[in-house]
């Protein structure tokens, strides 16, 4: 359950994060915080999206995570968490609306979003796509008609040579980092690239590697993986020109 406290919005100079080429922040928060004066913050659409969620909880939970992006990017650029305006892509992936947010030029930031339960994580670099997924073992699914469905061959057979208290939670860890690709692409699971054409093979040191398919167009992908509290966590980067700084928060 979301918890809410009532927080100032102003912005710390102090607590600034200068944003590089080749620097992935990810932002892990628990119970995160929703603040009294959250609906004040969201802009005519968020405020519509909002108002479509019947569920007080629901409405919670999209109040909070609004407030942790909003928070979170004003430590990378000195505009107060309520500017913050987004535009969305064609398959809904949030992007920042500068002129609308009253910059006087882009950001180059990009970043992601994702959360489950309790938990909200968010990655942030400069101008490189990348998409996060967090996913908790907790929550109850029919993983083995969906692992026939989404899975390749190769991560159908590495689920099966698994000791069976050990199949859940890898196939939750696979489902996150096709995901995290997904989102990093600016698709939904329901695109054109559908889960099953992204193929991760199982090594011996428990890691997963990437085997793209023939015409994916991306050069390159990194990827970094959290296991805490029941939870999975992936994020993707594409497209990176150097050596990947992966920083981690935990709120």
């Amino acid at each position: 359950m979301f918890v809410f406290h009532q927080f100032d919005e102003a912005v710390l100079t102090e607590d600034m994060i200068v944003a590089s080429n080749g620097r992935v922040d990810i932002w892990i928060c628990h119970s995160p915080d929703g603040g009294g004066i959250a609906e004040e913050w969201l802009g005519s659409e968020e405020m519509a999206r909002f108002q479509r969620y019947r569920s007080p909880a629901k409405q919670q939970q999209f109040l909070a995570a609004r407030v942790f992006l909003k928070k979170t990017l004003s430590h990378y650029v000195l505009l107060k968490p309520s500017q913050w305006q987004f535009s969305v892509s064609k398959y809904g992936k949030p992007v920042i609306d500068w002129r609308e947010s009253g910059l006087l030029s882009d950001p180059q930031l990009s970043f992601n979003l994702s959360h489950s339960r309790d938990c909200l994580a968010l990655v942030v670099t400069q101008e490189n796509p990348v998409g996060i997924d967090v996913e908790s073992l907790y929550r109850s699914r029919p993983w083995s008609k969906l692992a026939k469905r989404v899975c390749t061959e190769q991560e159908q057979s590495d689920l099966s040579r698994l000791p069976q208290a050990q199949q859940f939670s890898h196939f939750i860890k696979l489902w996150a980092h096709k995901e995290a690709v997904l989102k990093a692409m600016g698709l939904g699971i329901n695109s054109q690239w559908p889960m099953s054409r992204l193929g991760f093979k199982l090594t011996t040191a428990d890691k997963l590697d990437f085997i793209p398919p023939v015409d994916f167009p991306h050069s390159q992908v990194d990827f970094r993986s959290l296991y805490f509290n029941g939870t999975w966590c992936a994020c993707a980067i594409l497209d990176y020109a150097s050596a990947i700084e992966w920083k981690i928060k935990y709120l």
